[in-house]
């Protein structure tokens, strides 16, 4: 099959397609938000906001400025307002019933991506509320995919070595049917013991996100997407979209002085994982209409693969030593700390290394079209050098 019949194939699986998506102010969210209504045929977008429309739409107009205008034009957007953690989803009993009859797809965005949050918050917002959500959409008559998007770090417990498309089980010898049951809308979250071989309390709470979704039967089908760190657009809706307090990467890299030490602490064989948020959403998307089920990875082999020493040398080309001094003296996050110092950062290079298995992804690298994953001119290490300028610039003139 050629390139334009691939393009038409996968597009006309959208003029079907009533989606309900969630988290959509967020990064990925909104990413997938703007392709949905203005790069496919998308038949009608369900955009649950978690607040009002009104401090939705205000988040859009400081997110994506120039887009939220053709979005809102598009006519394919319902905005409904709902709370995941809340009976029903806090949705009205009309609008429920409608999307009943209608949505053919759920793609769940919605997540605290805090790596500072304990075990009990982060299971409540991680993974109790993607369980209250699949519920829900088992109730959807015509619902043909509940995506559910997790992340790489839920793997963190493993020892190093390949990292397969499939659900690992728990860490512990023993079963913990109990703590499991800490996961479902209403439980009492304490009742799952935090685990330290977990890299933070989100993965933890994410893995056992994905153990429940997964749980056979399954009510409909399922599909877990395991990014890794995702960091700024390479183009949609536009080049660097994406704000810092999204982009968990900035936040590390603001860790180091980017002195010849930490240079070689970050071990030449210790891959960075990040790929651009529209590769995501983009790779998301090829899954709907292709109906994947089970677990599929988003990671730096769809985009370009990198160590961590080429990416901190890369920062210190780009970034004087007057400049590296200066926000040094700002005031930076909390999760910045929290690298140099919970996860000793001077011990970076004594952690596990992993090869990320993408192969179900693999097909798409060859597609074009609205959803290639990669736009035909974009020059990668340009990119990064723009972004890392970006960072540095607004922590210097806007600080945190």
């Amino acid at each position: 099959m050629d390139d334009s019949a691939n393009v038409i194939d996968y597009t006309r699986n959208y003029e079907r397609q009533v989606v309900l998506l969630t988290g959509a102010t967020g990064s990925l969210g909104g990413c997938l938000l703007y392709k949905l209504a203005l790069r496919l045929p998308t038949k009608k977008i369900y955009a649950l906001c978690r607040r009002s429309i009104g401090d939705a739409i205000r988040k859009w107009e400081s997110t994506m400025p120039q887009q939220i205008e053709d979005i809102l034009d598009s006519g394919k957007v319902e905005f409904i307002t709902g709370d995941l953690s809340k009976p029903g989803l806090g949705l009205d009993t009309a609008v429920c019933e409608r999307m009943r009859n209608e949505v053919t797809a759920v793609i769940n965005t919605a997540a605290n991506i805090s790596l500072v949050q304990d075990l009990e918050e982060s299971l409540q917002n991680n993974c109790q509320t993607a369980i209250a959500l699949l519920q829900t959409a088992s109730t959807f008559k015509k619902v043909q995919l509940f995506i559910h998007f997790s992340s790489l770090a839920v793997n963190s417990f493993l020892s190093g070595g390949l990292v397969e498309e499939r659900l690992y089980p728990a860490p512990d010898e023993i079963p913990n049917p109990e703590g499991d049951l800490a996961g479902l809308p209403g439980a009492d979250p304490s009742k799952l013991p935090p685990d330290d071989r977990y890299t933070w309390p989100y993965a933890q709470a994410k893995h056992l996100a994905e153990r429940l979704l997964l749980r056979q039967p399954s009510p409909i089908p399922v599909l877990i997407i395991r990014p890794s760190a995702i960091g700024p657009a390479t183009a949609e809706p536009f080049p660097l979209y994406g704000p810092d307090s999204a982009i968990p990467i900035h936040q590390m890299l603001l860790s180091f002085t980017l002195t010849d030490q930490d240079l070689e602490r970050m071990a030449m064989h210790h891959d960075f994982e990040e790929v651009p948020v529209d590769l995501v959403a983009n790779c998301c998307l090829l899954h709907l209409a292709n109906r994947t089920t089970g677990v599929v990875h988003c990671s730096s082999e769809l985009y370009v693969t990198r160590t961590g020493a080429e990416v901190l040398s890369t920062v210190r080309d780009c970034i004087t030593p007057v400049e590296l001094a200066e926000v040094f003296r700002k005031q930076r996050a909390a999760a910045a700390f929290m690298w140099q110092n919970k996860y000793r950062l001077d011990q970076i290079d004594q952690t596990p290394t992993w090869t990320v298995e993408c192969k179900r992804s693999d097909y798409q690298k060859q597609l074009t079209g609205p959803l290639a994953l990669v736009p035909a001119q974009h020059g990668p290490q340009q990119h990064l050098r723009r972004r890392i300028r970006k960072m540095y610039r607004v922590m210097l003139d806007g600080g945190q």
